[in-house]
């Protein structure tokens, strides 16, 4: 399946014609969109269950907790996505690579902005 994908990704404007294309995309962006939702509405419907079930552990103390995970998660995404880049040019210098490096302004939107769904 990866070595299909691969051949398609890189010969699929010569077997699949514009049109397939643009109704493929509008599909997957569609299938994408419900099955995200999906998933919150089901992470919203369980939440309450949770949060009802904490009978052994102070609410506000979960919520710090809460809050503390987050915060290390959103941390580690930060230090991840600007450090990596200065790895990566320790080790390639090739022109090519030097060609598509995106500065640190560029970088912080897709750091800050994290995943946008499940998908």
């Amino acid at each position: 399946m990866v070595v299909a994908g691969l051949y398609i990704s890189q010969a699929g404007t010569l077997l699949i014609a514009a049109q397939e294309r643009i109704r493929v995309r509008a599909f997957w962006q569609l299938a994408t969109f419900l099955l995200d939702g999906t998933l919150f509405v089901l992470v919203g419907l369980e939440l309450r269950s949770a949060v009802n079930d904490l009978t052994s552990y102070p609410l506000g103390t979960a919520v710090v907790d809460a809050l503390l995970v987050a915060a290390a998660v959103i941390g580690t995404r930060l230090v991840w996505l600007n450090t990596t880049p200065c790895l990566i040019r320790a080790l390639d210098r090739r022109p090519q690579q030097r060609a598509r490096r995106i500065g640190f302004r560029g970088r912080q939107p897709n750091a800050w902005a994290g995943f946008r769904g499940a998908t």
